[in-house]
């Protein structure tokens, strides 16, 4: 009942989604190792005192990639070779990923990228266009720089795919949560920014999608009935297995 009262926005559809749910799988960094297992045995023991019939709580301790690789289960054209991006608080992780006859083939992980500028509060002094700018152009180098190094070498296609620490539809940010929220400041819709300088610094056409972080790790789970996947790093977010995205 405690939940249900701090959840004034929820209504008794979301109740049922989460009754009717099996499996909660944990990814991330938090998720991995001893503290993973540590963190199972207690929600165990809630469940335990609280008479309940428990959720099949799975650990995926290699998850660095889970983001990329379920962002790129959505790779438009078959036959392709493509950039994909997991942007994170922490790192920028990079990755070549290819597909043939609708499944992934070929996977090559790329040196990450520290990120920057992701801090969610202002210092004093510090303008919130001119921050928003500097990790515009942060993401835009990093994009870039990687597409040129690989270019030739993997013939690469004009889709980029990204996955991003933040809620998103169609392009547009959520402005208001996470550190990459600030980005709003520069466009509503920030995937068509990508798109215009992308474009004209490698002088070639190119199709960005933004894929919210927590969805594109729910993708790579996609045939996991009845499961939702909670990531637990540098920040803590939701994703959810059923979800249809075109």
């Amino acid at each position: 009942q405690e939940n249900r009262d701090v959840r004034s926005d929820w209504d008794e559809r979301h109740w049922q989604y989460w009754a009717q749910l099996d499996t909660v799988i944990f990814v991330g960094g938090l998720a991995s190792s001893m503290l993973g297992r540590r963190f199972k045995e207690r929600i165990q023991y809630v469940f335990d005192i609280a008479g309940a019939k428990p959720y099949n709580i799975m650990l995926f301790d290699n998850g660095t990639f889970v983001g990329a690789m379920g962002c790129a289960q959505k790779l438009q054209k078959d036959d392709t070779t493509a950039l994909v991006f997991d942007f994170g608080h922490t790192n920028l992780k990079r990755c070549i990923i290819s597909k043939k006859a609708g499944e992934i083939r070929e996977f090559t992980a790329l040196e990450s990228i520290k990120s920057r500028y992701v801090h969610s509060t202002l210092e004093d002094g510090e303008d919130k266009w001119e921050i928003a700018l500097r990790l515009h152009k942060h993401l835009v180098k990093t994009i870039v720089d990687t597409y040129k190094s690989n270019e030739h070498k993997y013939d690469l296609s004009d889709e980029i795919l990204i996955s991003i620490a933040n809620y998103n539809a169609g392009g547009e940010l959520n402005p208001i949560r996470g550190g990459y929220a600030k980005l709003t400041e520069l466009s509503n819709d920030y995937a068509k920014l990508l798109v215009e300088d992308i474009s004209g610094l490698l002088h070639k056409r190119v199709k960005v999608r933004l894929v919210h972080d927590g969805t594109a790790n729910a993708l790579y789970f996609s045939e996991v009935e009845n499961s939702v996947c909670i990531s637990l790093g540098t920040a803590f977010g939701v994703g959810f297995t059923d979800i249809k995205m075109q």
